[in-house]
C-alpha cells in the first residue's frame, strides 16, 4: 500500500506556505521549541529525566489533530498490520465511563508506542510527552510510589504554538471545522488514519479497527469531562526557593 504523500486530504493550515505539509510545519515548530526548552531547563538547573525511564509513559495523555497526523504517518511507516491491533486495544482502554487520569494509571498500561523501554516514535512524540520533565527523584513518578509530590517543570507555554496548529489544521477541512478534536493518543491516531486512508485500499482495515471507538469530539463529550475535572482538582503548588535549591543540588549529585 502506498503511503499518502500530502498528509492525506488534511489540508495545509492557512499559516503555512503553499505546498508545505502539515507534518513539516509541526516538525519545524518542534525543532524551535526543543532548542528553547532545552536552554530553559539548563537555566533552572536541569532535569532528572533520562532515557529508559518510562514512568510517564503510563499516563493518560491527549493530543490534537496535527500531532495525530504526525503519529499516523509514523504508524504507516511501522506497518498497519502490526500497529492496528495495538492501537485498537489501547483506544478501548480509554473508552470507559468515569475514567480519570488516576483510574487509568491503575490499569498500568504502557503507551502503545513504548517498545523495549524506549519510545518508538521519539522524533514524532507529541508535546505532552516532549515537554514533560521533572526535577524530583524519578522513583516518585512510579506507579508504586507512596504519593509524595512530583516536581514537574511547568512548560505549559511551549504547547501554545502546537495547539494553534491543531486549530488551523481542523479549520482547513470543512468536515472538521468547529469540532473539538482532542482525545487520547490511540483514539486520535486511529481517527487520523481514517481521514488519511479514506480513499486508499487500507481504509477497510481502519474501519474495522475503529469499531466501537468514537471520534475525538465524541470521546471528549462522553469521557473527557471527567478527565478534565479530575485534573482541575489535582493539588498543585509552586516550589519555594529552598525546595528548588535542594532539587538543583540533588540533580548535581545525580
Amino acid at each position: 500500500m502506498s503511503k499518502p504523500g500530502n498528509n492525506s486530504q488534511i489540508k495545509n493550515p492557512p499559516s503555512s506556505q503553499s505546498g508545505t505539509k502539515l507534518t513539516d510545519v509541526l516538525a519545524a515548530i518542534y525543532k524551535d521549541l526543543d532548542a528553547k526548552v532545552a536552554k530553559g531547563i539548563q537555566n533552572i538547573g536541569g532535569t532528572t529525566c533520562k532515557a529508559g525511564c518510562t514512568h510517564c509513559c503510563h499516563i493518560l495523555t491527549s493530543i490534537g489533530l496535527a500531532e495525530g497526523v504526525a503519529l499516523a504517518e509514523r504508524v504507516l511507516d511501522m506497518g498497519l498490520g502490526s500497529m492496528l491491533p495495538k492501537l485498537r486495544s489501547a483506544a478501548l482502554a480509554v473508552c470507559e465511563d468515569g475514567i480519570t487520569p488516576f483510574s487509568y494509571m491503575d490499569k498500568k498500561l504502557p503507551c502503545v508506542f513504548l517498545d523495549g523501554g524506549l519510545c518508538s516514535v521519539y522524533q514524532q512524540r507529541p508535546a505532552v510527552c516532549r515537554f514533560y520533565y521533572v526535577m524530583s527523584d524519578p522513583a516518585l513518578c512510579s506507579l508504586e510510589s507512596n504519593g509524595e509530590p512530583v516536581a514537574v517543570i511547568d512548560l505549559g507555554r511551549a504547547h501554545s504554538p502546537i495547539w494553534e496548529l491543531n486549530v488551523h489544521a481542523g479549520r482547513s477541512d470543512p468536515e472538521l471545522m468547529d469540532r473539538i478534536l482532542i482525545s487520547p493518543i490511540p483514539v486520535m491516531v486511529l481517527f487520523c488514519l481514517s481521514l488519511m486512508l479514506r480513499e486508499e485500499p487500507g481504509y477497510s482495515m481502519i474501519t474495522e479497527a475503529r469499531k466501537g471507538i468514537p471520534d475525538p469530539d465524541a470521546w471528549f463529550e462522553r469521557y473527557g469531562k471527567t478527565v478534565a475535572e479530575s485534573e482541575r482538582k489535582s493539588p498543585k503548588k509552586e516550589l519555594s526557593k529552598e525546595e528548588l535549591v535542594q532539587l538543583r543540588a540533588n540533580i548535581k549529585k545525580g
